[in-house]
């Protein structure tokens, strides 16, 4: 098939936005994420207290990150926009899984870096289920993570933080 004029068409299919929210602790993420229409966090830190959203249970593995999202893809439900609060945590926890699968201690004894190679299927899992949520459940995707401030010893300029 030949490229021409007569083969442009119109774009533009509306769909729910996926955002990554990022920066430091305590500025504002979660109540941000709460103001979004209609939204159910997944949490994978604490922090949630001084909020009124509807909340999972604290993840306490990767295992319960993915029941989470798969029940919001198998019932029925009104929400609109999910939250993973936080990504940072939620990455904890996906290390957590490749260290157990190697029975190792850490990811960082595995080697090599494997193990955060190995993270990346994991990772992969998550946000495939999270747009999944976002393709056939009509939902807004949110991420919530943490940026941290460390102070730089400049060897040309005084010492700041970034």
């Amino acid at each position: 098939m030949a490229i021409s004029l007569k083969s442009l068409k119109k774009t533009g299919v509306a769909r729910p936005p996926r955002v990554v929210l990022y920066g430091t602790h305590g500025i504002g993420k979660s109540t941000f994420a709460a103001q979004a229409p209609n939204p159910v966090f997944i949490q994978t830190e604490e922090g949630l207290d001084a909020i009124n959203v509807t909340a999972f249970p604290l993840c306490q593995s990767f295992e319960d990150m993915l029941d989470a999202i798969g029940s919001l893809a198998q019932e029925d439900h009104d929400f609109a926009t999910v939250v993973i609060d936080s990504a940072d945590w939620a990455e904890q926890l996906i290390h957590k899984r490749v260290a157990k699968d190697n029975n190792v201690a850490t990811i960082d004894a595995i080697g090599y870096g494997r193990g955060y190679k190995a993270a990346t299927d994991y990772w992969k899992q998550l946000l495939d289920g999270l747009d999944h949520l976002r393709s056939d459940k009509n939902m807004q995707v949110i991420l919530l993570a943490h940026t941290q401030v460390k102070r730089f010893d400049d060897p040309l300029a005084d010492p700041y933080d970034r």
